[in-house]
């Protein structure tokens, strides 16, 4: 009983500006609409999830799946949604800026890293196929300005690399863990800067990247969820319609079946 009182006698609070931990930090998010057939995809492989094996271990798998189609690297499922946008934004808002871009997947970062070759000549990236050696000769090279883009996988460069030459920061795409996203972002930071550090978030609307740019936990949608994509009605199942949607399959539709979609309630 008698810590309460001690710690309230004594104790007190600094903020980050107080204790010179460096300067503010203003939050961006840049949202695209995904692709009419990468929406499908997506919205298959959550009625899918839920028709089947609804494990932790399925979750994260499905998850990260779907973390992949919105950024447009997935092997199968290719789109410029978001790497377009990036694009336009370094070429206009941070026009020969210095900035870090950050992503989950080593895809993206292989991609992103091409692309930017493509329309900027010079970028660099870190991932955990990356030597300790190199990583050094790459940050050391970022800090003197030699190149302007780097794009880094969370999870292997979360810690330790002083990319303080950048005052932004964008998220391609995110980890699940807020651990990931504060260190990340602490890559730039540095209590010599005065000027305010940007950090940029690509968000897919209606997906689970809106929750994962929160730091929230991502829940799976619910049948009811996701299909008002589909406008109420009775449609014809021909074999369209199951290459369309091969949950319908799985579902047990058959050519010649008929779909009823009503709002608020699931398939039948």
């Amino acid at each position: 009983e008698a810590l309460p009182i001690e710690l309230e006698q004594k104790a007190f609070t600094l903020t980050r500006k107080q204790v010179n931990l460096g300067p503010e930090k203003i939050k961006e998010k840049y949202e695209v609409t995904l692709p009419k057939d990468i929406t499908e995809h997506y919205k298959n492989a959550l009625l899918a999830y839920r028709l089947g094996d609804k494990s932790t271990e399925q979750k994260i798998v499905l998850m990260q799946m779907l973390s992949i189609l919105c950024g447009g690297f997935h092997a199968q499922y290719k789109h410029d949604a978001k790497s377009s946008l990036l694009v336009s934004i370094l070429k206009t808002e941070l026009k020969n800026e210095a900035v870090v871009i950050w992503c989950a997947f080593n895809a993206e970062v292989e991609g992103i890293t091409k692309l930017l070759r493509k329309y900027f000549k010079t970028a660099e990236y870190v991932t955990g196929e990356v030597s300790l050696k190199k990583r050094k000769l790459l940050v050391d090279s970022f800090q003197r300005g030699d190149y302007k883009y780097l794009v880094a996988q969370i999870k292997c460069a979360k810690f330790g690399l002083d990319l303080s030459a950048a005052d932004t920061a964008i998220y391609y795409s995110n980890q699940y863990a807020m651990e990931d996203r504060l260190q990340s972002e602490d890559r730039i930071l540095s209590t010599e800067k005065t000027n305010p550090l940007l950090y940029v978030d690509l968000v897919a609307r209606n997906t689970v990247e809106e929750k994962e740019t929160k730091g929230e936990e991502v829940e799976v949608p619910t049948p009811e969820e996701l299909e008002d994509t589909v406008d109420p009605g009775e449609y014809d199942v021909d074999q369209d319609t199951l290459d369309e949607y091969p949950v319908l399959v799985e579902m047990g539709f058959n050519i010649g079946d008929v779909l009823v979609v009503e709002e608020g309630k699931p398939w039948s």
